[in-house]
């Protein structure tokens, strides 16, 4: 299912909003508008909302509309609901909204914040068919499949040498057994797959454990997305 759509807009007004949910502000330096000479932001990995068992149960469908910025390191950030939904839907769209990336705006070749706005739909005529599993039997969180639970999930270790901090993204397929496979880098925030963070976050997720996904009360592979964050402490 592809549930989303990506529009870059400038907001002179907002008639309603419904709904105060909003990210903590991390944008560093001046926000540009598209327009005016400004390349826009591209995404390059966009996975969909997921709906939550409440929704489906209320049978609740629409439009969430979010604002944001597209920093020049590719990731959104400052997300605020314009348009509400649903309690639950509006967390998963901002959840789902912070996993996205993007090739960054750029002016005057150089890469620069810029302000997208973004529809998340929710729709049962969609959502409610059963999923179905990949060419290679794995499953996606989805109508009739059960998330896999955390259940051991150790921190990974900051990285000797290092001064950074930020997040890596993984997606790996949390096994009928409970275990970590197939995992691989979707986005390093130092943007080096193979850099000592992404290495370690490689190393921690296989550790983890879960409580496996299920289709019919039958344990099944589940492919999942995971963010892990490193902060040097002082």
């Amino acid at each position: 299912m592809r549930s989303q759509q990506f529009v870059l807009s400038v907001l002179l007004a907002v008639a309603s909003v419904g709904a105060a949910a909003q990210t903590p502000a991390q944008t560093v330096g001046p926000v540009y508008a598209p327009g005016n000479g400004l390349v826009n932001p591209r995404p390059t990995y966009h996975p969909d909302p997921i709906y939550t068992e409440a929704a489906l149960q209320a049978r609740t469908q629409g439009v969430v509309i979010l604002e944001g910025t597209v920093t020049p390191a590719g990731q959104l950030v400052d997300l605020r609901i314009l348009q509400s939904l649903d309690a639950g839907l509006d967390q998963e769209a901002i959840r789902t909204a912070q996993l996205w990336r993007f090739t960054p705006g750029t002016k005057d070749g150089t890469p620069v914040n810029v302000r997208v706005t973004m529809q998340l739909q929710f729709s049962l005529g969609r959502q409610s068919r059963p999923s179905t599993p990949d060419a290679t039997g794995v499953y996606t969180p989805g109508p009739g499949v059960t998330s896999p639970v955390v259940t051991k999930h150790p921190d990974p270790k900051y990285p000797d040498g290092e001064s950074r901090s930020g997040k890596v993204i993984l997606e790996a397929t949390v096994q009928t057994d409970g275990t970590v496979a197939d995992l691989k880098v979707i986005q390093s925030f130092d943007e080096e797959p193979s850099s000592v963070f992404a290495t370690e976050a490689l190393r921690t997720l296989k550790a983890w454990q879960f409580t496996p996904g299920k289709v019919n009360g039958v344990a099944v592979p589940v492919r999942v997305t995971v963010e892990l964050s490193f902060t040097k402490k002082e």
